[in-house]
C-alpha cells in the first residue's frame, strides 16, 4: 500500500524537526518505520505571510512608539530615549554585559552587590526566532573571517529548514550579540537572552553529549574566552576536550551525530570532515586560552598526534598566491599555535625553576628551540601573507592591507616574540643575570622592542571600522606589547610613550566587542596610575598591581583574576576551623617579603577559592565597575 503512494514533496514532521534526511515515503517514511514512531505530513504553507500578521507588526511598533515617548517624556535620569549605538571611549569602565552594551553604573563609593543577589536578578528569556536568525548571519561577517569552522552554507540550509532555532543558532546569537544594533537588545534584554542560550548549550552538552551540541558548545567558549580567560571558561573548554576524544573515535555508539540517530550507521565523508575541523577549532580555543594562564593544556600531545594527518586534507592551500581565503590562512595560524604550546610549556617551567645550574641551562636549550621555531615559521610564510617590513624595522605603506586573518597572524606572532623573549629581557633569576647569558639577554632586549615596534606600527593602521573584524586574541597580543612598553618604563628604559597611547587606545577601541579587552586596558590604565603616583616595585614588596605586572612569571589571566570587581576572598586554614574565610581582599601589599627564588604566585595561595564563590557576576556575566579609573 505504502509504495504505491507517491512520495510527498516534503519531509514528514519528525525528519523535518530532527534534521534528518527522510526518504518522503508514504504513509510512513523508513526512518519513522525503523523507529516506531508515527509519521505524520503537513500540508504545504502557502506562500507570503500568515493572516494577520501585518497588523500584528503594526501593533508592535505602535506599542513600542508609547514607551520610547514615555521614556522621553518621564526624564528617566540616566536613560535616554533610544539604544545608544555610538560607543563613548571614556565610558569602558561601563557595566559588561556579554555584548558591551550600555549599562546602568553604580556609584562610585557604592560597593558591589552580592554575586549571587545580582544573578537573580535576571530572568532568562528565550529570544524571539527572528532575532536569532538574523544574528546568526552577523557570526560569518564579523567572527568567521579569522575562526572559519563553520561551514556556511549547511548553517543557511539548517535555518531554512527549521522554524525553531538549533542550540547551534542559540550559541551564534550570542557570540554575535555585540554587533547587532536591533532597538530590541537593551542591556535587559541582551542579558535575559544570552543567559536563556547559555543554560540551554550547557544543559543539552551535560544531558544529551553529540555532534550538535559539541559544535553549539565550541561557539560558546569562543563567547565566554572573549570575557574572560580565568576558571569561568575552564570547565566547559574541559568538557569540549573531553568529548573531542570520544568524537574523534570514528562512529562510536556513545557520541550521536545528533538526538534522532540512535543507529550506528558509518559516517559520511562530509560528516567526518566537520567533525575533523571541529577538533581543531577547539585546537584553537585550547591553544588561545591556556597561554593565557599559569595551567597546562587541556589536550595531551598523543591526541594532537593522533589526528594531525586531517590538518593539510582540511585546510587546503590553494593553487595560485591570489586565492587568500579564510581556510588558507587558518592553516598557517594552526602551525603558529602548534609553536605557541610549546612556548607555554616554556613559560611554565619558568616559573618553576630551581636554583641549580643544571635546570638553568636545560630551560635555556628549550629556550632557544623554541624562538628558532617562531623564526622558522614566520620565514617559512608565502610571500602573499608576509609583511613588506624596511630596514630600519618600519612597514611600508602597502604592506598590510587590511585582511583581518592576516592581520591576527602577524599580531599574535608578534605577540609570542615577546611574550617568549620577555623572561630573558629582564629575568628574576640570578643565574639567568651572568655573564654567560649576556648575549642572549641583549638580542632578548631587541628582538622584544623590534616586535613591539611592528605590532605597534600594524596597530596604529587599524581604522574604526576595522574593530568589529578582529577577535579577541588581538587583544590578548596589544596586551602583551604594552605590559612589556609599561615593564620597561619601570626599570627606567623610557621606550616612545605614543606606542603605549596606540596600543591602549586599541584595547578601548576594541572592548565593545570583547569585554577581555576592556579588563586589559583597565589593568594597564590602573598600572599607569601606579606608576604616575611614583609607586614603583620595590624589594620589600611594596607596590600594587605594578609590582604583579612586571613579573613575566604571573600570567593574564591571574592578574585578570586577582584585579576583577568580585574579589577573591583569602581563606585563612586553621587548626580549629580549616574552613574559616575572612572578609579580607587578597592585596597584594600584605603578602610579607617573598625570597629572590620565589615569584608572587597568584594561583597558590588562593588555589581553592573558586570552587567556595561564585565567578559569574551574573549569568550572563554582567558586572559593576568603578568609575575611578
Amino acid at each position: 500500500m505504502g509504495g504505491s503512494d507517491p512520495p510527498s514533496s516534503a519531509s514528514c514532521e519528525r525528519c523535518k524537526q530532527r534534521k534528518t534526511r527522510c526518504d518522503r515515503r508514504h504513509p510512513t517514511c523508513q526512518r519513522c518505520e525503523r523507529l516506531g514512531v508515527s509519521c505524520e505530513y503537513a500540508g504545504r504553507r502557502k506562500p507570503g505571510f500568515p493572516a494577520g500578521h501585518r497588523q500584528l507588526l503594526e501593533e508592535k511598533l505602535r506599542k513600542l512608539e508609547e514607551e520610547l515617548q514615555s521614556l522621553r517624556g518621564g526624564g528617566g535620569g540616566s536613560r535616554s530615549g533610544g539604544v545608544r549605538t555610538n560607543f563613548d571611549m571614556h565610558d569602558i569602565d561601563s557595566s559588561e554585559s556579554p555584548h558591551g552594551l550600555r549599562a546602568t553604573r553604580s556609584p562610585v563609593d557604592e560597593a558591589p552587590g552580592p554575586t549571587s543577589q545580582r544573578t537573580r536578578q535576571i530572568q532568562e528569556r528565550r529570544p524571539p526566532t527572528d532575532l536569532v536568525m538574523s544574528l546568526t548571519s552577523l557570526f560569518f561577517r564579523h567572527i568567521h573571517p579569522w575562526f572559519p569552522f563553520l561551514d556556511i552554507q549547511r548553517v543557511c540550509i539548517a535555518m531554512s529548514a527549521s522554524d525553531d532555532p538549533t542550540l547551534l543558532h542559540y550559541a551564534l546569537f550570542g557570540v554575535s550579540l555585540p554587533y547587532s544594533f536591533d532597538s530590541r537588545l537593551d542591556q535587559k534584554s541582551s542579558d535575559s537572552f544570552w543567559k536563556y542560550a547559555k543554560r540551554q548549550i550547557l544543559l543539552e552538552v551535560l544531558e544529551e553529549p553529540s555532534f550538535n551540541s559539541l559544535e553549539a558548545l565550541t561557539v560558546l567558549i569562543l563567547d565566554l574566552s572573549g570575557m574572560t580567560t580565568g576558571p569561568q571558561v575552564w570547565g566547559p573548554l574541559a568538557i569540549a576536550t573531553t568529548l573531542l576524544v570520544k568524537l574523534h573515535n570514528g562512529g562510536a555508539p556513545v557520541f550521536r551525530t545528533s538526538i534522532a540517530e540512535s543507529d550506528s550507521n558509518a559516517l559520511s565523508s562530509v560528516d567526518q570532515l566537520y567533525r575533523q575541523k571541529l577538533f581543531w577549532a577547539i585546537y584553537m580555543l585550547d591553544c588561545y586560552i591556556y597561554i593565557t594562564t599559569s595551567r597546562p593544556s587541556c589536550l595531551r600531545n598523543e591526541q594532537v598526534d593522533s589526528i594531525f594527518y586531517t590538518r593539510q586534507l582540511i585546510w587546503r592551500m590553494p593553487a595560485s598566491d591570489t586565492t587568500l581565503t579564510p581556510l588558507y590562512v587558518c592553516g598557517y595560524q594552526l602551525r603558529l599555535l602548534d609553536v605557541s604550546r610549546k612556548l607555554h610549556m616554556l613559560h611554565l617551567e619558568y616559573a618553576s625553576l630551581r636554583q641549580d645550574s643544571d635546570s638553568f641551562f636545560n630551560w635555556f636549550d628549550q629556550f632557544q628551540r623554541c624562538s628558532t621555531e617562531l623564526t622558522d615559521w614566520v620565514q617559512g610564510l608565502p610571500s602573499c601573507i608576509q609583511l613588506n617590513i624596511r630596514d630600519d624595522g618600519t612597514l611600508t605603506a602597502a604592506a598590510l592591507n587590511f585582511v583581518p586573518s592576516i592581520v591576527m597572524l602577524h599580531a599574535y606572532y608578534h605577540a609570542l616574540v615577546i611574550h617568549t623573549h620577555c623572561l630573558l629581557s629582564d629575568p628574576p633569576y640570578e643565574a639567568l643575570l651572568s655573564q654567560p647569558f649576556d648575549d642572549t639577554r641583549a638580542d632578548s632586549q631587541v628582538r622584544c622592542v623590534c616586535s613591539v615596534n611592528i605590532l605597534t606600527d600594524i596597530a596604529s593602521r587599524w581604522t574604526a571600522k576595522s574593530y568589529d573584524k578582529l577577535g579577541w586574541p588581538i587583544a590578548w597580543a596589544v596586551w602583551i606589547g604594552a605590559r612589556y612598553l609599561l615593564v620597561q618604563e619601570t626599570h627606567g628604559r623610557h621606550l616612545a610613550p605614543e606606542k603605549f597611547s596606540i596600543l591602549l587606545n586599541c584595547l578601548r577601541r576594541m572592548s565593545p566587542y570583547w569585554q577581555i579587552s576592556g579588563k586589559y586596558w583597565r589593568l594597564l590604565k590602573q598600572a599607569t596610575t601606579e606608576l604616575q603616583a611614583g609607586n614603583l616595585p620595590n624589594a620589600h614588596g611594596e607596590g600594587g598591581i605594578l609590582r604583579l605586572l612586571a613579573d613575566f612569571r604571573i600570567s593574564t589571566a591571574d592578574l585578570e583574576d586577582q584585579f576583577r570587581v568580585d574579589p577573591i576572598l583569602r581563606y585563612e586554614s586553621t587548626g580549629e576551623n580549616p574552613s574559616s574565610v575572612t572578609n579580607n581582599i587578597l592585596d597584594p601589599d600584605r603578602h610579607p617579603t617573598l625570597p629572590e627564588n620565589n615569584y608572587f604566585n597568584l594561583t597558590d595561595p588562593t588555589s581553592d577559592n573558586w570552587f567556595h564563590i561564585p565567578l559569574f557576576s551574573s549569568s550572563a556575566y554582567q558586572q559593576d565597575h568603578d568609575e575611578s579609573l
